[in-house]
């Protein structure tokens, strides 16, 4: 058999293999836009890609879907780690609701939680949803935690305690941001 022929049946081989070959799965979640400037103004395209994101990912945080809701997780923690302006108010809204409303999920999330990321989920729900009228800031976080206790009536001894975590960071978060209002 010709030398080239060999070469032929091997690249083809190769070819097939790889083909054949399942594909990896990743552990990152990676959300891209591609979109054409509407305008030569950079923050009007700013604010276009944040409502997209706002749009493709908090709302599904809450819905009954649990499957759906593991995976808007991920991608509502991508978004809530680095808030800023106006999107803030939103997330910190979405995280409020989603805490009350499946307080023992969190509480598994919770229990993995890192200290900043028990800090940042405790001072975007502190800062943008509990907090309209600062004199009360620490009374509302109060009756906020206790709600959110209540409702985790089912959980489990590791679950509560992630939760009773998780409120002591908001109620600290509500405190820091009092002291800070009132120097």
């Amino acid at each position: 058999m010709p030398r080239q022929a060999v070469r032929t049946i091997i690249a083809v081989g190769a070819v097939l293999l790889l083909a054949a070959m399942p594909a990896r799965a990743k552990d990152d979640l990676v959300i891209g836009v591609a979109q054409f400037p509407s305008s030569l103004h950079p923050d009007i395209d700013a604010e276009v890609i944040k409502a997209y994101v706002v749009n493709f990912a908090l709302r599904p945080i809450t819905t009954q879907d649990a499957a759906s809701r593991s995976f808007y997780f991920k991608v509502f923690s991508k978004v809530i780690s680095n808030p800023d302006g106006p999107l803030s108010e939103v997330v910190g809204e979405y995280a409020k609701k989603y805490i009350e409303s499946y307080p023992k999920e969190f509480a598994v999330y919770a229990a993995g939680f890192s200290k900043t990321q028990k800090e940042v989920w405790a001072y975007q729900t502190v800062e943008y949803v509990l907090a309209d009228v600062e004199a009360q800031r620490i009374n509302k976080a109060s009756e906020w935690t206790d709600k959110v206790l209540r409702g985790c009536e089912s959980c489990n001894y590791a679950q509560l305690n992630a939760i009773k975590d998780f409120t002591a960071y908001v109620l600290r978060a509500a405190k820091d941001k009092e002291d800070t209002d009132t120097n």
